[in-house]
């Protein structure tokens, strides 16, 4: 039975994540919801058993269950009936949901025009336990009454996918697997790299989500964008970058129309850009009686060793600086010397930071600044090795949660990085069709400690193949 596709435009979507190797979720149906009062909590739906029910003919009919989930757990639902007779629909709703008919608590719906039996996965994200609620609704007036069977599954995944149909989506889907609230979210263009490179730390300060906005409001993933500041609970917004990457008519929607409060973060360059960003972390952590006296220093034209450092930049607050290659860029020398920040990472080989560049930041503030060098002879190699100094040396992570992007994009890694930062993981780089090998090396010398391994992006950048090679690295 065809439906009719749902303009994302014309109303706001959902988005969730997917995990393993299924397929994307679909966007959030149109139709609307008449609360009623014997909606919630519904009937109890245990894990591993199968229940049947009959819900139709009319639209608004639906049966309501509960299920209890926990932070890191994975939901599998399967909604099974007969095509010729049940248009139906599968929904999930998130623990804060108090009627049917809040929309922006809507976390997933199954696809359309279905398919049985329509699949759907949603993994917890940490803060996220609690009971949620499965409704299977008539998705158009019935013939007759519609019989169905729904079944829920529950593990605790060892290998998970987040991903969309496009760098987005994905980043949309990254944000709902590890934020179940958050009062602010950092945007940054997913058309280009530089102005985000910055990022990590300013989410991590906000404890907030960091994700890539498309800077048109007539499309769809700006509009996805916009359901999941809603569903977040969302009040203060985060620019980064100037008017060239985010436009002035796009923060003005934001602002005038959807009355978010929008701070941006601009500057003529990226290098002003990443300054920008660091001061406002500054501000931020010094404003809840912290302190701030690290940054971490990389490269500015290129993305993979600012990418390495983002989920210790999250989860520490520690600012990411950029730098020409040859020589310290003037901006980044005046962060460091005017903030007194006494302990500067560098991030990549001599090529990528030179020995001139390095020498000139352990020279500011009376020559007390403290550099240290983290790299390798490949962004791979320097991502593994960071994760070690930071587990091993520093202290600001853990190989409980491991996480997978390509080294050879930074849409995904971008929003994967503060993901992997929030549940105080590590990051490393791979090629798409197979484990690179030190990557592979650095997780097999700690898989014991290894909870899950988060791959940010879908098949394309990160193959199946891949996925199935992680696997099999558990015990």
């Amino acid at each position: 039975m065809a439906r009719p596709a749902h303009s994302a435009v014309s109303v706001l979507i959902a988005f969730a994540l997917v995990c393993a190797l299924a397929a994307p979720l679909p966007a959030a149906s149109a139709g609307e919801i008449t609360p009623l009062a014997t909606d919630l909590p519904g009937e109890p739906l245990s894990p591993g058993v199968q229940v049947a029910g009959t819900v139709g003919p009319s639209s608004i009919d639906r049966r309501v269950y509960s299920i209890d989930l926990a932070a890191g757990e994975r939901v599998r639902l399967t909604l099974d009936a007969d095509i010729a007779v049940a248009d139906l629909e599968l929904r999930l709703y998130d623990p804060a949901t108090t009627d049917l008919a809040e929309l922006a608590r809507r976390i997933a719906v199954s696809a359309t025009p279905i398919t049985y039996p329509a699949v759907m996965e949603y993994l917890v994200p940490p803060d996220g336990s609690g009971t949620y609620y499965v409704v299977v609704a008539v998705f158009q007036p019935l013939v007759q009454p519609a019989d169905f069977t729904l079944r829920a599954d529950v593990d605790a995944p060892q290998v998970c996918r987040l991903s969309g149909q496009d760098r987005y989506a994905t980043s949309i889907a990254i944000s709902r697997s590890s934020f179940a609230t958050a009062t602010a979210a950092v945007l940054a263009t997913g058309a280009n790299y530089p102005d985000a490179l910055a990022a990590s730390a300013l989410a991590g300060a906000l404890d907030a989500p960091l994700l890539l906005v498309r800077d048109s409001i007539f499309t769809d993933a700006f509009q996805e964008m916009v359901f999941e500041l809603r569903r977040l609970g969302v009040s203060d917004v985060y620019v980064v970058g100037g008017t060239a990457v985010i436009s002035s008519a796009t923060t003005a929607y934001l602002t005038d129309t959807l009355q978010f409060d929008v701070v941006r973060l601009p500057g003529d360059n990226r290098y002003e850009t990443a300054r920008a960003v660091a001061e406002k972390v500054r501000q931020l952590v010094v404003a809840e009686g912290g302190t701030v006296d690290a940054a971490f220093l990389v490269r500015g034209d290129d993305f993979a060793d600012a990418l390495s450092a983002g989920p210790y930049a999250f989860s520490q607050r520690i600012p990411v600086l950029l730098t020409t290659s040859a020589s310290l860029h003037p901006q980044a020398a005046g962060f460091i010397e005017a903030r007194d920040i006494l302990d500067v990472t560098i991030v990549g080989g001599e090529a990528a930071v030179s020995p001139a560049a390095a020498a000139a930041a352990s020279n500011l503030n009376g020559g007390l600044t403290d550099v240290q060098r983290v790299s390798g002879a490949s962004r791979f190699h320097t991502a593994a090795n960071l994760a070690d100094h930071a587990v091993g040396t520093r202290g600001w992570a853990t190989w409980g949660y491991v996480g997978v992007a390509t080294g050879l994009g930074f849409p995904d890694a971008l929003s994967g990085a503060a993901a992997t930062g929030r549940r105080d993981g590590v990051l490393l780089l791979t090629r798409p069709a197979a484990f690179e090998p030190v990557a592979k090396v650095r997780m097999g010398a700690n898989i014991g400690d290894v909870t899950t391994a988060l791959l940010f992006g879908g098949p394309v950048v990160l193959s199946d193949a891949l996925a199935t090679e992680i696997d099999a690295m558990f015990p």
